[in-house]
């Protein structure tokens, strides 16, 4: 297989995706690993910055600034679960030395699952009918998602930068968090913000929100139906721009 990095170019240059070329550079330390089984669900810790492209041509590809951590970057399929993770057997961290890498072309992704400081970017659109994000531990998230179903769970000053529509959307945000997603066109919208998080959304027809402990939710549209409710130090409040 060549190196997996040539497909993602061509994927992004094909679909005319700016932001995401931006995001894709040539990476010389990348390495193809073999894809042992099928999977919807991808799970990732340790410091790792995984970037996700869909596809029907699916493969991967590992790179670190030196062999020696790349070969601790764990990639397991159990259960329809990828599990990316990182082996540090030496006990030292140094996160921006290792450059630790993974990228990923796959036809489906359903569920994600991000914790320990790890970083996922989405190239192009993702489509689904369903999709889960879960960040945790200061993790971040940049994407554009297309689903009939979008369910977004942020905590432990996690950060979620998200566009595309979601004809049904369902956030929480605690723990310092936040939800940029002004630019996700949304049709029936729940979301809770709590521990000083911020939720931006765009919503159509249907807010129900619920803000406590300093947190603040903003939206823009004109939903037909709200249901509101903050405490405390929140906010909850229309911004349309």
């Amino acid at each position: 297989m060549k190196n997996i990095y040539c497909l993602f170019i061509f994927i992004l240059i094909s679909n005319g995706v700016t932001f995401a070329q931006k995001q894709f550079v040539i990476d010389p330390n990348a390495s193809p690993r073999e894809l042992s089984g099928t999977f919807t669900k991808i799970k990732i810790s340790g410091g790792i910055d995984l970037y996700i492209s869909q596809s029907e041509n699916e493969g991967m590809a590992v790179s670190a600034s030196e062999d020696k951590y790349k070969e601790n970057i764990k990639t397991v399929i159990q259960n329809g679960e990828l599990n990316i993770s990182y082996q540090n057997i030496s006990g030292a961290w140094e996160r921006g030395k290792k450059k630790l890498r993974v990228y990923l072309a796959m036809k489906t992704l359903e569920h994600l699952e991000a914790s320990g400081a790890s970083n996922v970017v989405i190239a192009g659109t993702l489509k689904a009918s369903s999709f889960t994000l879960r960040l945790s531990g200061a993790s971040d998230f940049t994407g554009d998602i297309n689903a009939d179903i979008l369910n977004i769970e942020a905590s432990g000053a996690s950060d979620t930068k998200i566009s595309g529509s979601a004809e049904e959307f369902n956030a929480t945000c605690s723990g310092a968090s936040d939800i940029k997603g002004m630019e996700l066109k949304t049709g029936i919208c729940k979301v809770v913000a709590s521990g000083a998080s911020d939720i931006y959304i765009s919503v159509s027809k249907e807010l129900t929100g619920k803000a406590s402990g300093a947190s603040s939710i903003f939206y823009k549209g004109n939903p037909g139906v709200k249901q509101v409710e903050s405490s405390g130090a929140s906010t909850i409040a229309l911004r349309n721009r």
